[in-house]
């Protein structure tokens, strides 16, 4: 991945947060988060993650819709904004990662309680490995 790239991903979350937060005043975006984006090398084409507050699946796909609803005018205002000459296609995906993240701490916190019975046991039989 280029540095230019890098450089218009990082603006890309940076502008798009900002107008999720200043500009644009749609109530289904008010939990929306910016989480990250990837953006094609010729800059055309840039996908978009966001994640919601909650789990509640109707608020996630009211979100997507008003985001993909907006998503023109936030390519244009972005290309002005980062001196782009074409503004990106933007496509909007749920980020699914927090979630997974979620997921894995809740399984590592039920196993928990057993790693800890299974270390106890072999402190007490001495059977520790050298």
């Amino acid at each position: 991945m280029s540095i230019r790239q890098q450089r218009v991903q990082r603006e890309l979350i940076a502008h798009i947060s900002e107008m999720l937060l200043r500009e644009i005043n749609d109530p289904r975006l008010s939990l929306v988060t910016i989480t990250g984006a990837n953006v094609s090398a010729d800059l055309h084409v840039a996908t978009v993650y966001f994640c919601t507050l909650g789990n509640d699946e109707q608020q996630r796909n009211a979100s997507l819709k008003a985001l993909q609803s907006v998503a023109g005018w936030i390519g244009g205002k972005f290309a002005r904004q980062a001196h782009l000459r074409i503004a990106p296609e933007i496509h909007f995906r749920y980020d699914e990662g927090i979630e997974k993240g979620g997921r894995v701490l809740d399984l590592l916190r039920q196993i928990e309680p057993e790693l800890h019975r299974d270390e106890e046991g072999d402190s007490r039989s001495g059977s520790g490995d050298p």
